[in-house]
């Protein structure tokens, strides 16, 4: 009987699973106000069998993992690389889908796990409650900040599972994200900067006013200078969640500037036609860069605009590629 039922369970996991990556195909992983139960998010009650199920997605293999943190039963999907030294140990990035997205479908449209597989990195996209993650941000915009769910807990809890399981280099650790997802990779880098080398964060901002980390923590921000839903200048655009009202952009990136002891003159760059990226080197061999896009919207640049974007004529760069310069600035941090 229990042989039965758990072979029932993997199933029922590995169709949702599956049927997530599928849907994600079809919408982008952060839409406009998006809240709600993401679309085939997996969840794991108690007692769950929690044997990893296979998960295929564009550029390769994702298994289905949980743990248990904060008094909660998490999942995440893990991507071991195809092309890695096995005698040596691989940087893990974890990988924060958008406000109201789910971990397949931010897998499935990024080309994140292509670039883990190029890098030889190992790649977490952990799931968020309810498709929003508590950034510590005031006030409180998601689900999971109104309800003061442990997502730092979380972020450890996955780190030490992986490590246990893989050899991860815990020297490189990462976290990139998307919107919500960023602040969450701020709030690591505010939170964690014991374990977190550096973040990449796309339409996002540094949203946890009692920041007290940073120190030792590298830095890349992408952003569209006409985000309507996180907008550069903080407050709220004219498609930001209910009850938003950001930060401006530059205060997050200056307090990383300033805590890191970076220099006042930096190299600026011309990656694509329509973007422009400073950056700036800091004590200890750290670096904190920020690339503007123009006149980019609330958007991953260098994929395929979302329906949503088009209806709404959100500019998505079609020439700046957005996974190629996150590459470019862990693969030497």
């Amino acid at each position: 009987m229990r042989a039965a039922l758990s072979s029932r369970m993997k199933l029922s996991l590995a169709v949702v699973a599956l049927v997530s990556v599928c849907a994600a195909a079809q919408a982008f992983v952060a839409g406009p106000q998006a809240a709600g139960v993401a679309v085939g998010q997996v969840t794991a009650g108690p007692g769950a069998d929690t044997t990893p199920i296979p998960v295929q997605a564009r550029g390769g293999r994702l298994t289905s993992e949980a743990v248990s943190a904060g008094g909660l039963d998490r999942t995440y999907l893990l991507h071991v690389p195809s092309r890695r030294d096995r005698g040596s140990p691989a940087p893990l990035v974890i990988a924060f889908h958008g406000g109201g997205g789910e971990a397949a479908g931010f897998a499935a449209r990024t080309g994140l796990v292509q670039m883990a597989d190029r890098e030889g990195f190992l790649i977490a996209f952990p799931e968020g409650i309810r498709g929003s993650w508590n950034t510590q941000g005031r006030p409180a915009v998601g689900y999971a900040s109104r309800r003061g769910v442990d997502d730092v807990a979380f972020a450890r809890a996955l780190i030490r599972k992986v490590s246990a399981e893989q050899d991860v280099d815990a020297s490189r650790i990462f976290a990139v994200g998307l919107s919500a997802g960023g602040m969450m990779a701020y709030t690591l880098a505010c939170d964690m900067p014991d374990q977190i080398a550096a973040i990449a964060v796309v339409a996002a901002t540094l949203a946890d006013e009692s920041c007290s980390g940073l120190a030792g923590v590298s830095l890349l921000h992408i952003h569209g200078s006409d985000d309507q839903n996180v907008p550069m200048r903080g407050g709220a655009g004219a498609m930001s969640a209910a009850r938003a009202s950001y930060p401006p952009v530059m205060e997050g990136i200056s307090l990383f500037e300033r805590r890191n002891r970076c220099s006042a003159s930096g190299s600026v760059s011309r990656p694509a036609s329509d973007t422009v990226c400073s950056t700036s080197a800091c004590d200890g061999g750290d670096q904190v860069a920020f690339c503007e896009v123009t006149p980019g919207g609330h958007a991953w640049p260098g994929i395929e605009p979302a329906g949503w974007q088009v209806k709404n004529n959100v500019y998505v760069s079609p020439n700046f590629d957005a996974t190629a310069q996150i590459a470019a600035f862990l693969r030497n941090r």
